[in-house]
């Protein structure tokens, strides 16, 4: 018996693989010859070219050409083919019935017609009539339409129009519909004879000077691309020729009409001759290949002497061409987005690109000719926002230059000193632009869309001359099809719907008048089946059907009462399929007004007389980039007006600016373009000094605008506080609080802290029943001690401690108000403190609203900073593959062989712990993080890491150690901070140890070095209130989600979030405390040092629906298990019951499984997919302790393919886990909804008392 090489086997198989199919038999196979462009080579092409190309060759087989395919795979030590003998061929010898192994080996045997076929073919001199085996590509030979059904289009074919020209002299139009040209009149916009098929769709085609030739690319997605020559006369084609390895998505000719430039999606662009030196039309041939890009190319552009070639990429770039040589001359990589358009002109030098970005980028090109090779290089001249959407096509004209996008607009722009500047535009095109053209004498513009429509624009105010009507091929089979036409199939059953849950989009309208019924139109998922809406207390609520009934869509009569606050109020619905997300509606005294056009500064929208209503609303959008808004107005005489923006506040991408401007005059009387803080800015008019109506003009900063970038422009006296003098206010009393400001009914307000706990903030009551808050509300923090006021004349004339020098020094506990004078200040803070004895010293600013972003360091009574610890370098590692913000808790490191998790790494000025090490080279090692940011240690602060920063293991020493070893020189942290971290918005915040008994400083800056830039100051943008006071550990529990769907029979997981305060590290046990009938709750506990813990809920099948109350949980700290003050309620919002049929997944056995600590154990699941949509299902292992992971998995996790109903997974413990016993959760989610639902029944892990050889090395170490 002969052993044959498995690789040969291979490259055989790969190539008997392709002849099975049926349609490439012959009638007869002994009379007539075999022909392998007829009969071989479709099969090749579809079966096996996609594994068998030039760069990726498996085996070494390639079949791009037939050299090539003779030449047989890398380690084939005989010829594949015999010409003339089967029996000596390799390729015949492995596909007959007796071959071992025979081949096909994944497919079923070839039939014995197959089988000599092919033999004959061999048989016959195994001929290749092609016209080159060295250069002629498979590809190009097979036409993959002929193995294909024919399949009748039941109604005609709209195909889009992929490119458009005029003819030289302006009378006629050439289009194209897919892959059909069709001719025009261009005055009468009729068609001129039949239309001209191509092979393959159309996307660019143009005129040679003369018009004696009409040029034509475009191609077949995935297959080749192709250039062809038209006879404009007889209406013939006259050459084409092929290239390209996909379709070709765009092509530009030079002026002179000598060559032509063609893009494709296969990343390279083609030079091609065209006219010849006697100006004669001859067969496309490739003259230079450009290839540097790194993606598809989309656009090209030739410049108007013919010198330069310009392409946009999908890589992110322009690159720049020398035409004559094909030498890339310079690379423009400004743009954020690929480009999809470019256009040279007027004059050579000036370059214009634009893509998905939106943004319309000029540069300015300098040549140096006379260098060789020649040099280049490019001024970036102007970038401007130019749609709201990827910018599709440019076209320039003369000093004009056209764009359409993805936003369905045309745009029509001049070129000015300052570049190019819009002069027109007309959007809500019927679909995406996606030609143009520029009739020879500038005075019509052609416009072709996706959907199939021709429409002549006046390329001066962009409005419609006339519509083009293509001819409407009757729709027919394919004539090379050779199958029967495909039969509609028989009708069938609806497939199942996916489980969803119910959501809501904002209202229409989003305000309601108190006091009065209005209808809101509301839509989102599954709100047809909305049973009730959650309101304030005291509103009336109506659901109203709609009539005819229409899927997620509903409508609400809401009638708040006459009294209700003016302030925004959620709204929520309950559905079967959940409680939806909330909608803030704002309470108004007066119905919306909308901003309809026209409402332009040369023609602004009348608003009604503020006199009347003292609470106006209007709503509007900046429809289009460069928009501007204007709405006059007549401020009512004496008084302050407040104009207040909401846009970005809820979702809007709108960045407003507002200008105040007398109607008249056109002077600026206030305007604001920022806001300090929140990014809705306001301003005020004070109208005491001022006379006569005003005009505010609304834009976006950066000269945006879409129908999304929507605003609420509120107009009225409203109340407005700029300085409270105390941000602070005693706990257990009430506080009279002095305020100034405008329209204040009072210049003080009353704050009751008398049950109400340190720590909290609260908002500022409403002023006057009359009067809303606008603008972002007023808060102040509630604090233990007296709360002082630095500065202030109480404190000047008395000796109060205020902490600002150390005869006045603060107690603790206290607190101080105070503010920054000027840019780069800092304010000092003395108190006293006793060593040993720890002290929380923080900054309330962003928290409260301000302006402040602190920084915050600890000083000894010299001023010099005192420190906290000496942190020892052991080992290095870099951050590498990207760089990582300052949130993420994944940071990709280049190696990790020497850390463990629990390891400290020092990067920058930020210490962080090891929570996770990566699973594969692939992954990123996790760090400890709350709410998703990561967590500084030490009070140190999370900063963005860039590619290559070191980063070092460090050990934590006192401040006082010494190291005799100086190889790596020791870092000393200070007590200091800047942000406190998740949940303080920027604030700081220090816990200090003091070393000593003595007095300290507090030095309190701002990060940035901002502060007041003018005096006098009389606003709190840079207040704060510092509070000082002894350390309180404690903790405080949340549910999340907050109001669970649980699936009927099934259940579900909440995360129980613990927020540690003041060093408290313990575990926390959750057991239920008060649960509904019908649901069960399985207790957990949040471990030592971690911040959740997974809690099961599960229902009954016959369980209630819905849940109004929800449930209540223990919280209870597990050292201090019968002391009321280290227990915590939480209570849920309400719960659904959803009843779901998607997916179940159970474990196959109920026994507990056993872990000791450094072992491994397995653990084998069961998935039962009840709805046919579910394919692969990710599958993750919840609630394991710290310490313990699944084994071998990838970056995607555990994934149960679509073939499987059973896994088994391995659980690793690390050594140095301690003995627990604890519920865990295998948790399916289904991909389409990712929802994590459901979830197994409780699995009880054991990780017992005996630990492996290895645990016992490596406990002691870990716990250190």
């Amino acid at each position: 018996m002969t052993l044959i090489p498995l690789a040969r086997l291979i490259v055989w198989a790969l190539v008997a693989s392709v002849f099975t199919s049926p349609n490439a038999l012959p009638q007869t196979i002994a009379e007539e010859p075999i022909s392998f462009r007829n009969q071989i080579a479709p099969i090749l092409v579809r079966s096996c070219l996609g594994c068998h190309k030039t760069g990726r060759a498996e085996s070494g087989f390639n079949l791009e050409t037939v050299a090539l395919l003779k030449r047989g795979g890398v380690q084939v030590q005989e010829e594949t083919l015999v010409p003339g003998r089967p029996d000596e061929s390799h390729l015949v010898e492995v596909i007959r019935p007796d071959a071992q192994p025979r081949m096909p080996y994944k497919q079923p045997p070839l039939s014995d017609a197959e089988i000599a076929l092919i033999e004959t073919w061999v048989a016959q001199g195994a001929s290749f009539d092609v016209p080159s085996e060295e250069e002629t590509r498979l590809v190009t030979l097979v036409d993959p339409l002929t193995v294909l059904p024919a399949v009748a289009p039941v109604t005609p074919p709209r195909e889009p129009v992929g490119a458009v020209a005029f003819t030289p002299d302006g009378q006629s139009i050439v289009a194209s519909f897919g892959n059909r040209l069709q001719r025009f009149d261009a005055a009468q916009g009729t068609p001129r004879g039949q239309p001209l098929e191509l092979p393959g769709r159309i996307t660019a085609l143009g005129f040679t000077p003369k018009g004696n030739a009409l040029w034509v690319a475009g191609g077949r997605p995935g297959l080749d691309g192709f250039v062809a020559l038209v006879d404009p006369t007889a209406w013939t084609l006259r050459a084409q020729a092929r290239g390209h390895a996909d379709a070709i998505l765009d092509a530009a000719a030079t002026p002179d009409g000598h060559r032509l430039v063609t893009v494709s999606y296969d990343r390279l662009g083609f030079v091609w001759s065209l006219i010849d030196d006697q100006n004669e039309s001859t067969a496309p041939t490739i003259l230079q290949t450009l290839k540097e890009h790194t993606d598809a190319v989309h656009a090209v552009a030739v410049s108007p002497d013919g010198r330069l070639i310009a392409t946009g990429s999908a890589d992110r770039s322009v690159k720049v061409w020398d035409a004559a040589t094909g030498a890339r001359l310079v690379t423009l990589s400004e743009a954020t987005g690929p480009q999809l358009a470019v256009a040279f002109g007027p004059e050579p030098n000036r370059l214009t690109a634009a893509g998905a970005d939106r943004a319309l980028r000029v540069w300015t090109l300098r040549t140096n000719w006379d260098r060789q090779p020649p040099t280049a290089t490019a001024e970036l001249v102007q970038t401007r926002l130019a749609h709201r959407d990827a910018v599709q096509r440019l076209l320039r004209w003369n000093d004009r230059l056209a764009s359409v996008g993805a936003d369905r607009a045309l745009k029509l722009w001049i070129l000015e000193r300052d570049g190019w500047n819009p002069t027109a535009s007309c959007a809500d095109q019927s679909d995406w632009p996606r030609s143009l053209a520029i009739a020879p004498d500038g005075d019509r513009l052609a416009l072709g869309r996706l959907d199939g429509t021709l429409d002549l624009f006046n390329p001066t105010n962009a409005t419609v001359l006339l519509a083009l009507t293509p001819q409407t091929p009757a729709p027919s089979p394919n004539p090379t099809a050779t199958s029967q036409p495909a039969q509609p199939p028989p009708p069938t059953d609806a497939k199942p719907p996916l489980f969803r849950a119910a959501t809501l989009d904002p209202p229409h309208p989003r305000g309601v008048v108190r006091g009065r019924v209005t209808r809101l139109n509301l839509t989102g998922t599954h709100l047809q089946h909305a049973t009730a809406a959650r309101v304030p207390q005291g509103w009336s609520v109506t659901l109203v059907p709609l009539d005819p009934p229409k899927p997620n869509t509903l409508a609400l009569d809401l009638h708040p009462p006459a009294d209700a606050p003016l302030e925004p109020v959620a709204l929520r619905m309950m559905t079967p399929y959940g409680l939806t997300n909330s909608q803030l509606v704002d309470v108004l005294t007066a119905p919306e007004l909308n901003a309809a056009e026209p409402n332009d500064p040369s023609q602004p929208l009348i608003a009604p007389d503020l006199s009347e209503t003292d609470d106006l609303v209007i709503v509007g959008a900046i429809d289009k980039p460069g928009d501007v808004d204007a709405i006059r107005f007549h401020p009512p005489s004496g008084q302050v007006v407040r104009l207040t923006v909401a846009a970005e506040s809820f979702g809007s991408p709108l960045r407003a600016e507002l200008t105040l401007r007398h109607p008249d005059t056109g002077a600026i009387l206030r305007q604001i373009r920022h806001a300090t803080l929140n990014a809705d800015p306001s301003l005020d008019l004070d109208a005491t000094n001022y006379q006569g109506p005003v005009v505010v003009e609304l834009r976006d900063q950066a000269q945006d605008g879409s129908g999304n970038h929507l605003y609420r422009l509120r107009v009225g006296s409203f109340a407005r506080i700029d300085r409270i003098e105390c941000l602070g206010v005693p706990a257990g009393v009430e506080t009279t609080l002095t305020l100034t400001g405008a329209n204040l009914k009072d210049p003080w307000a009353r704050v009751n802290a008398v049950s109400t706990p340190p720590g909290t903030i609260l908002t500022l009551p409403a002023l006057s029943a009359a009067c809303p808050r606008a603008g972002t509300p007023r808060k102040v923090v509630v604090a233990d001690g007296p709360q002082f006021v630095t500065d202030s004349p109480a404190a000047s004339d008395s000796n109060q401690p205020d902490g600002s020098s150390s005869e006045r020094a603060l107690a603790i506990p206290s607190g101080v108000t105070a503010r920054l004078d000027q840019p780069g200040a800092s304010r000092d803070h003395w108190f006293r403190a006793v060593a040993g004895q720890p002290v929380v010293v923080e900054v309330f600013a962003r928290r409260l609203g301000l302006a402040l972003d602190s920084f915050l360091e600890i000083l000894d009574e010299q001023g010099n900073p005192v420190p906290r610890a000496v942190l020892r370098p052991v080992a290095e590692t870099q951050v590498t593959f990207r760089d990582h913000s300052a949130s993420s808790p994944g940071i990709r490191l280049s190696r990790w062989d020497h850390l463990r998790m629990g390891d400290l790494l020092l990067a920058g000025r930020e210490l962080m712990r090891i929570r996770e090490l990566p699973r594969n080279p692939d992954d990123d090692c996790q760090f400890e993080a709350f709410d998703g940011r990561r967590l500084g240690f030490l009070e140190t602060t999370p900063e963005q890491h860039p590619v290559d920063q070191l980063m070092r293991k460090v050990e934590v020493h006192p401040p006082d150690t010494v190291f005799p070893d100086q190889s790596s020189a020791p870092l000393t942290l200070t007590f200091s901070n800047d942000d406190g971290g998740p949940g303080f918005a920027s604030d700081s915040r220090v816990t200090f140890l003091p070393p000593r008994d003595g007095l300290y400083r507090a030095r309190v800056s701002d990060a940035r070095g901002f502060g007041p830039e003018s005096e006098p100051i009389t606003n709190d943008d840079f207040a704060y209130h510092l509070v000082i006071r002894p350390t309180a550990p404690s903790f405080q529990p949340r549910l999340s989600p907050a109001e669970p769907i649980v699936p009927a029979g099934g259940a579900t997981l909440v995360t129980l979030t613990l927020e540690r305060r003041d060093g408290f590290t313990g575990a926390v046990r959750i057991e239920p405390l008060e649960s509904p009938p019908g649901l069960t709750i399985t207790p957990t506990v949040v471990e030592a040092n971690r911040f959740e813990a997974e809690v099961l809920i599960a229902a009954d099948a016959d369980a209630a629906p819905f849940f109004a109350h929800g449930l209540a949980l223990k919280a209870v700290a597990v050292d201090h298990p019968d002391d009321p003050a280290w227990q915590r309620t939480i209570k849920s919002g309400p719960i659904t019951v959803a009843r779901m049929n998607d997916l179940t997944i159970e474990p196959i056995s109920t026994e507990p499984i056993t872990l000791k600590p450094g072992g491994v154990t397995t653990f084998a699941f069961r998935v039962n997919r009840l709805n046919p949509e579910i394919g692969r299902i990710p599958v993750e292992f919840r609630n394991l302790p710290y310490g313990t992971r699944v084994l071998n998995i990838g970056l995607n996790g555990i994934l149960v393919t679509p073939q499987e109903t059973e896994r088994v997974v391995e659980l690793y413990a690390e050594p140095w886990v301690r003995p627990t016993r604890r519920p865990v959760y295998p948790a399916a989610r289904v991909e389409a909804t990712r929802q994590v639902i459901p979830v197994s029944a409780p699995v009880e892990l054991i990780i017992d008392d005996q630990p492996t050889a290895a645990a016992e090395s490596s406990s002691d170490e870990n716990e250190s």
